[in-house]
């Protein structure tokens, strides 16, 4: 390897053929990443706000079973946000978005130490626009973003969301989703740890920022409890 070669290879920047290589171990976990997960529940906490002014916690059990994802309210506090679109499959949305079947473009866009970072975009013809309702009506966005994951094992880190602007439409929905390692009865999975979700509309800005804790085996249960309860 010449000067040149390794002062690139210092820098981060990899060759064409490298950066297919990543693009391409990211696309395969991204794709089997739901298949790995096994059942679990966890503990998913999100705070909401409006133009920065905070309105209610919701904590919610989360059951990921059979690779479908259910909610139970388990507490509520503060004055109940105005209903906003939300965003939801923090863990099968991964295999859906490139699922092989999805016409979705994944390029490399840079490499930042170990994380190589990918960006894709996904247009309402792909099979993966994002559909979210509002009032009567269902609305179909296309989104794109950034994928962030070791650049050795394609194992995902970071993904940021954004829809892409609509003319004469003022929703933006935007999300990002970090992941870490969690032990579930002894095994270890890449699982969400932490989301921000923003909805925009107009002058207003709904936040929710969400905190995924108490990973554990499906089967147990926990009881609902809400503000002046014994």
């Amino acid at each position: 390897m010449g000067v040149l070669g390794a002062w690139l290879v210092l820098a981060g920047v990899l060759s064409a053929a490298d950066e297919q290589s990543v693009v391409a171990k990211i696309r395969a976990y991204a794709q089997h990443y739901g298949g790995q997960l096994q059942d679990f529940t966890c503990t998913k906490i999100t705070a909401r706000s409006v133009d920065g002014k905070e309105l209610d916690t919701l904590s919610q059990e989360l059951s990921y079973v059979g690779h479908k994802e259910s909610y139970r309210l388990l507490r509520i506090t503060g004055k109940p946000a105005p209903e906003a679109p939300t965003i939801k499959g923090e863990f099968e949305g991964l295999s859906h978005l490139f699922d092989p079947r999805a016409n979705v473009e994944l390029v490399f866009d840079h490499r930042d130490g170990d994380t190589c970072v990918t960006r894709y975009h996904a247009t309402l013809e792909s099979g993966v626009a994002l559909h979210f309702r509002k009032g009567d009506k269902n609305q179909a966005m296309a989104h794109h973003g950034f994928v962030f994951a070791n650049c050795s094992t394609g194992v995902v880190s970071r993904f940021q969301m954004a829809t892409d602007p609509v003319k004469g439409k003022s929703d933006a929905l935007e999300a990002d989703i970090t992941y870490g390692p969690v032990t579930i009865d002894g095994k270890q999975f890449i699982l969400p740890l932490t989301a921000d979700d923003l909805h925009r509309e107009g002058k207003k800005t709904t936040k929710a920022v969400v905190k995924f804790t108490n990973y554990k085996k499906y089967g147990s249960r926990s009881e609902i409890r809400f503000d002046g309860d014994n």
